[in-house]
């Protein structure tokens, strides 16, 4: 049974009417043995059931919770009527396929299925009227990014779109996805971040491929025949960065593909508030655009 860590009940404006706040619900899901635990944000007010859900995957060496805390997703979730959830690896990474560095966690000495813990956590979800089946989304960043690449190709009858954060897929990845229905795909990149390479990275056991060519896997993948480059608005010229947005439409079943590229700056997770004190710091921030605001744009164009 879901345990709600907190339900509150406001007064809406002007109408004396009672309606919910939003909801922090923890469980765990069973997969090979292990409980996998699992945040989920249920959004505040009342909106129709079953609803759009999104799935968080944070980076390495962080949780759920972190994850919560640096995308800011909670509150597009609240405004827009849609569920998240943000489940932890093991041993704070996830095992994404064939490594290029280090290992993939193992629990008694076998490899850890996180493809399993998504299918089960949507079952569950979908299972108990939660979440629309039709409407279902993973976002990634960085190390989070590479498992949402790899659920992108394993449970492509399952999702409607995927947004990844600072990754570009490795050349097992490209090697091991198989072909079969296109799943639209956003990839947010900064060219200026200095922990995770937009050119790509040679590592001892494999090649992790640049943010554009990442993005060209994706748009052969899905038969995408055009594309066109957009220079965003510059909200905060005196940052430096500016930010463009790389569209390739014109693809099978509608399945788009979207880059949108910090140029001179890094990504920060939400524009709405500063990094906290242990959160992982990195380059300039380029501060052009709203993340979460971005991601949920993109994603709730697209049903399965």
């Amino acid at each position: 049974m879901l345990q709600a860590a907190a339900l509150y009940v406001s007064v809406a404006c002007g109408l004396g009417m009672a309606v919910p706040a939003a909801a922090l619900e923890r469980f765990t899901i069973r997969v090979q043995e292990l409980d996998r635990a699992v945040q989920l944000h249920r959004p505040a007010g009342t909106w129709p059931s079953p609803q759009p859900l999104v799935i968080a995957l944070h980076d390495r060496g962080g949780d759920g919770a972190g994850m919560r805390r640096r995308l800011g997703l909670d509150p597009v979730a609240d405004r827009e009527g849609f569920i998240v959830a943000y489940p932890d690896g093991v041993d704070q990474h996830w095992s994404y396929g064939r490594p290029i560095d280090r290992p993939m966690p193992v629990v008694d000495g076998t490899r850890v299925d996180d493809i399993a813990l998504l299918r089960r956590l949507i079952e569950r979800l979908v299972g108990d009227g939660s979440a629309d089946p039709q409407r279902i989304y993973v976002i990634g960043y960085a190390n989070g990014g590479l498992m949402a690449f790899t659920a992108a190709c394993a449970l492509a009858d399952r999702l409607a779109a995927v947004a990844v954060v600072l990754a570009g897929m490795t050349e097992h990845q490209v090697a091991d996805c198989p072909p079969g229905r296109p799943v639209p795909m956003l990839v947010l990149g900064a060219t200026a971040d200095p922990l995770r390479d937009y050119d790509g990275v040679e590592g001892p056991q494999g090649r992790m491929l640049s943010v554009p060519d990442t993005v060209e896997f994706w748009r052969t993948r899905n038969e995408c025949r055009d594309w066109t480059l957009e220079a965003l608005p510059d909200r905060e010229p005196a940052d430096g960065a500016t930010v463009a947005a790389i569209h390739s439409r014109d693809c099978r079943d509608g399945a788009e593909v979207l880059l949108i590229r910090i140029d001179g700056g890094d990504l920060p997770p939400s524009i709405a508030r500063d990094r906290g004190a242990g959160e992982p710091q990195s380059g300039r921030q380029g501060r052009g655009i709203e993340v979460a605001d971005e991601i949920w744009r993109f994603l709730r164009r697209f049903r399965r």
